[in-house]
């Protein structure tokens, strides 16, 4: 596996017109519900329409090849970037879709034409040089967005109704690429359109169970006058995707244990550009309030883009 310094998708951002000529592909829509797990299901479309799925698809992907490859950080975007991490992560709700696509019904049957138009994910499976990825998409339901509403088309100067049944969307942006095992990339998931990522995935609930879990190492922290008001909101968005990236590097964990609180207090005074003030701490200790604890998440996560506890700055 290449090492984490390395990792992007250049094999196939970098060569979209050979994937063009060498890939093979197999496209399917799915209805993906979390808590509605008996709705699920996975139709393999017709490949009549492939090579102009795939040519859709190539393009979007272009767009992205001058992008850089960035470490996934749940508090902020870069511009220009597209994001990984590893596949562990969603590993329960990936089994469960390619355990989908696996078993996935025939197009030509009446039925299952009829439930195309209620998926809400598509799955493209892509074979390129010995390789296996899956190229994924978030899809708008055209049964909730016809709802109330009739489709209508012109023809013989009259109005025909058309039957929705027959019609679904089809979105050829990619929302991530998951690479299937086997492929040089295995165990990653690499991100383009991150919300759409989060809501299939419902990936925040994830980060908060994973927080909760890890929620007793702020009482570690020895700068803090009191860690009370931080586990209290924890299930906030604001403190636990900020406590994700803390809690998420095991050195920076290391750092902030081995600051003296006196020291820490200095250099938020010489080197917060005022944010923070004497009336923001006990003493030496930091007291964390209703009113700073933005602020203090902020600082914690290096959201000023300077590391207080090694004395230093770096990107957030």
């Amino acid at each position: 596996m290449d090492s984490v310094e390395s990792l992007n998708l250049d094999e196939i951002l970098q060569h979209t017109a050979s994937l063009l000529v060498a890939g093979r592909v197999n496209f399917y829509s799915l209805k993906y519900l979390l808590k509605k797990k008996d709705e699920n299901f996975a139709i393999c479309l017709p490949d009549n329409m492939n090579n102009a799925f795939i040519r859709d698809i190539c393009k979007h992907l272009e767009d992205m090849c001058h992008r850089r490859c960035v470490p996934f950080n749940p508090v902020s975007y870069e511009a220009e970037t597209y994001e990984y991490l590893s596949i562990d992560q969603i590993r329960n709700h990936w089994d469960i879709i390619l355990e989908l696509v696996k078993a996935a019904k025939d197009f030509k049957d009446k039925e299952n034409k009829k439930k195309v138009s209620e998926a809400n994910l598509s799955v493209c499976e892509l074979r390129y040089q010995n390789n296996c990825y899956y190229l994924c998409s978030k899809q708008q339901t055209l049964t909730g967005m016809l709802k109330g509403k009739k489709v209508l088309m012109s023809g013989n100067d009259k109005l025909e109704a058309v039957d929705p049944g027959k019609l679904f969307l089809l979105n050829n942006c990619v929302d991530f690429i998951i690479c299937a095992p086997g492929s040089a990339k295995e165990g990653w998931v690499f991100i383009f359109h991150r919300e759409n990522f989060i809501s299939i995935f419902k990936y925040h609930e994830y980060l908060k169970r994973t927080v909760m879990e890890k929620l007793s190492e702020v009482d570690q922290w020895e700068f803090l006058q009191s860690a009370e008001l931080i586990k209290n909101k924890s299930n906030q968005k604001n403190i636990y995707l900020n406590l994700t990236k803390v809690f998420s590097d095991r050195d920076y964990l290391r750092q902030m244990k081995q600051v003296r609180p006196q020291e820490l207090k200095r250099r938020l005074l010489d080197k917060s550009g005022g944010a923070f003030t004497e009336s923001d701490f006990d003493g030496e200790k930091i007291a964390v309030t209703t009113k700073n604890l933005d602020k203090v998440m902020k600082m914690l996560a290096k959201g000023f883009r300077y590391n207080f506890f090694m004395d230093r700055a770096e990107e957030v």
